[in-house]
């Protein structure tokens, strides 16, 4: 019988390695074995890599590029993919029970189909290789410089969202709050755009506008310790960030332009970057944070 209370035994260090290997998201094989490939998970990840590598090329047709010219495209895909592959990860591995098919359709079927090495490589090497060095190197660095860092970006971020709401409480408060968030933008958009006249987006001026002025208060308020960081999470990544839009108004802007009115649409970017800036400096000046 073993008195010593430090002492490791084999059966725990099978433990750690196996929780370690869990938390890395390893599959383990063991030598000698032939892995089970199991024809559900394999249909998954076939579905998921349709659907990853479907968005890669509408992507790329959306976004050519000619001989010669910065690969956009593919350098857009690999860092959206290395980012959200790396919140997936968190999400999936470190936070909630092992799935046996949502991660491998989420991880190796849509984000592994999705982002490409083959193509960042052989872009690398036609661009170099028809001289234009300089560009095949710039899109070399930047692809490997950028997924590493959004990669880490994503990782970092999402434990320390997952710090900051600490609790299934603050989750159930965030998911709430971004719940009223959107349908809040939806409403008041729509009661703008009935009174307002003409082709201008009013409604969307008056939600961005109105959202950095709040959302600017909420950060002062967390500036001086007024308010927890819980709640600054909550009510601004949640509430705010589902009340305010981006996508809306760069569609309402591309629309505007596309149809001749460029008048309008110069004054729609204006009118958001504008007055949203003043409303958010405004939020924070009247809450004490600017001094």
């Amino acid at each position: 019988m073993d008195d010593d209370p430090d002492r490791v035994t084999g059966d725990q260090v099978t433990t750690d390695r196996v929780t370690a290997d869990r938390l890395r998201g390893r599959t383990q094989v063991h030598r000698g074995h032939t892995p089970r490939f199991e024809p559900d998970v394999l249909a998954v990840i076939a579905l998921g890599g349709m659907i990853g590598a479907t968005c890669r090329y509408a992507l790329s047709r959306a976004l050519p590029s000619a001989a010669g010219r910065f690969p956009w495209a593919t350098l857009i895909t690999n860092l959206t993919g290395s980012l959200i592959l790396a919140v997936l990860l968190v999400v999936m591995v470190e936070r909630f029970p092992p799935s046996r098919l949502l991660r491998p359709f989420l991880t190796t079927g849509v984000l592994g189909a999705y982002t490409t090495m083959s193509t960042f490589l052989v872009d690398t090497a036609l661009l170099i290789e028809g001289g234009h060095a300089l560009t095949g190197f710039g899109y070399a660095l930047s692809t490997l410089v950028g997924g590493l860092a959004l990669a880490y970006l994503g990782v970092s971020t999402t434990r320390r969202i997952y710090r900051e709401l600490m609790s299934a409480t603050g989750w159930i408060a965030f998911l709430l709050a971004a719940g009223m968030g959107a349908p809040c933008r939806f409403m008041v958009d729509s009661a703008v755009g009935s009174r307002a006249r003409g082709d201008f987006p009013w409604g969307t001026l008056v939600v961005n506008s109105s959202g950095c002025l709040l959302l600017g208060a909420l950060i002062g308020l967390g500036m001086s310790g007024s308010i927890s960081p819980v709640l600054r999470t909550v009510v601004g990544t949640g509430g705010l960030g589902a009340y305010t839009t981006f996508s809306t108004f760069s569609f309402q802007t591309i629309e505007l332009a596309e149809s001749g009115k460029l008048g309008l649409a110069a004054r729609n970017v204006l009118g958001n970057s504008l007055v949203g800036l003043a409303g958010a400096v405004v939020g924070l000046v009247a809450t004490g944070a600017f001094r």
